[in-house]
């Protein structure tokens, strides 16, 4: 009988093991970060070089300070123009407004209302600053000529004395300069203590360096008187109304400030206003004198008006 094959459920004898495959462990693969690009999805607009401003995006407002500046300087000059003494202010405030105005408009991608406004406003006080000089000074030369005596006002050319103004020293006894002497009113008392430091003959070129000023009429010049002040009353003074200077030639006739009137350079008798008690100042005249041997003649000062006040004082012409 031919053996068949052995059923494999049937047994046989133990069965072969079979070897067990083990399978190495695979590490993990190295994380790796994703290679995801946003913008392949969401295009974004291209950043522009830098000193652009981005898209839609409004360009920087950068402030203009010369144009700020002159506005401002303007404004004060036109302020200080119109107030008297304080407008002479008004022409370095507003030439400076003026320059930083320009500037301001100059400059590129700043705003120019500032510059334009600070230019023309600067312009202005200029303007007016010269017409305003021009209407203080005349007007209180006129307010002046006002208060003197009418006869005197209206007198066209200067008027001959047969006698010299009456004085407390003999008229031939003339002060060389740089004395000082004591102007008393009526009643003897001392009102100022007045030196005549300085002396100019020929004042015609210091004169007619102020525009305002006319020239000396014919056969005349312009001479200048400096007269230092200092107050001697206990009471306030007005020395552009009390102290009288004029100008004696040697055939006794006597020349006013007011015969021709012109501004003095520098600083004015005719501005000194007001004084307090101790109080000390300077101030100029100016007189047309004939232009005929002027060394020969004498200044004249005295306290009150031409007609009356106290006595008269003479000093020397050099």
């Amino acid at each position: 009988m031919t053996n068949s094959p052995e059923s494999p459920s049937g047994p046989a004898g133990p069965q072969p093991q079979q070897p067990q495959v083990t399978h190495p462990t695979q590490p993990y693969p190295p994380h790796q970060q994703s290679t995801y690009n946003l913008n392949q999805f969401h295009p974004q607009a291209q950043q522009p070089p830098a000193g652009y401003p981005l898209a839609g995006q409004p360009p920087a407002k950068h402030g203009n300070g010369p144009g700020l500046a002159a506005l401002i300087l303007g404004i004060i000059a036109i302020v200080a123009a119109v107030i008297p003494i304080v407008n002479f202010l008004a022409f370095p405030l507003g030439t400076c407004g003026l320059i930083l105005g320009i500037v301001g408009l100059v400059l590129v991608d700043r705003p120019r209302v500032m510059a334009i406004w600070g230019t023309v406003l600067s312009v202005v006080s200029l303007i007016l600053a010269f017409v305003m000089v021009f209407v203080y000074t005349f007007g209180l030369i006129f307010a002046i000529s006002e208060g003197v005596d009418e006869s005197t006002q209206n007198r066209p050319v200067p008027t001959e004395v047969t006698d010299p103004p009456p004085t407390s020293a003999p008229f031939n006894e003339v002060h060389p300069l740089n004395t000082s002497v004591e102007l008393t009113d009526d009643s003897g008392d001392a009102i100022y203590r007045v030196t005549l430091s300085a002396s100019i003959l020929d004042a015609t070129d210091e004169v007619a360096a102020i525009p305002a000023n006319p020239e000396a009429p014919a056969g005349m010049q312009w001479a200048m008187a400096t007269l230092d002040l200092t107050t001697l009353s206990d009471a306030t003074v007005f020395p552009a109304l009390d102290v009288t200077v004029q100008y004696v030639a040697s055939d006794a006739q006597s020349y006013s400030p007011l015969d021709a009137p012109a501004l003095a350079p520098e600083s004015a008798l005719i501005f000194k206003l007001r004084m307090e008690p101790g109080e000390r100042s300077t101030g100029n005249v100016v007189i047309a004198i004939p232009s005929d041997d002027p060394a020969a003649g004498m200044w004249a000062v005295r306290y009150g008006g031409p007609s009356d006040g106290g006595d008269w004082y003479y000093f020397a012409v050099e």
